[in-house]
């Protein structure tokens, strides 16, 4: 192969690889990202095979982005090692449950997580999210862990987990 031919398709391809490098480095700059922790749960037993899971949890920007939640929602990994997505409750329905149950569920600690909350860069937000799952409270009980997933609008997920104490 002529050497000349050769010296510019090694520019060329060195060229592609920089560019495509630079786009990589650009497009995935700073991204909003929560940490956090699960700092208290409760279980209600609505229905004989169903249940509520209710989700006190503190969360924390640590980018110098805004982070806006799109979707929350609860998972639990069950005994026998099976994920389960539960139905987040909405917003609005949540201060109604804690009256209705109050001597069962005590007093609403943190307010209602809800849909196009925004956390600024380094603010910490505390937040209450619960969900129905078709499963009774001992099969709630003896679940391996709580998953809560929080994702903005270009569906970047932050998982907080909080494994059983069983």
């Amino acid at each position: 192969m002529d050497p000349a031919l050769m010296r510019k398709l090694v520019l060329a391809l060195a060229v592609v690889g920089v560019a495509a490098l630079g786009y990589n480095w650009f497009s995935s700059g700073p991204q909003p990202r929560l940490e956090g922790k699960i700092t208290g749960v409760r279980l209600l037993e609505v229905e004989p095979e169903a249940s509520i899971l209710l989700v006190n949890f503190e969360v924390e920007n640590i980018t110098n982005l805004p982070f806006v939640a799109h979707e929350r929602w609860l998972e639990i990994v069950d005994a026998e090692g099976d994920a389960h997505q539960g139905t987040t409750v909405n917003g609005v329905d949540m201060k109604p449950l804690f009256q209705y149950f109050a001597a069962e569920l005590g007093g609403m600690k943190d307010e209602p997580f809800i849909a196009m909350t925004t956390i600024d860069p380094g603010e910490v937000e505390r937040g209450l999210l619960a969900a129905r799952f078709e499963m009774s409270k001992a099969q709630l009980e003896a679940r391996k862990e709580i998953i809560l997933r929080i994702v903005d609008g270009v569906r970047r997920e932050t998982q907080i987990r909080q494994l059983s104490q069983n």
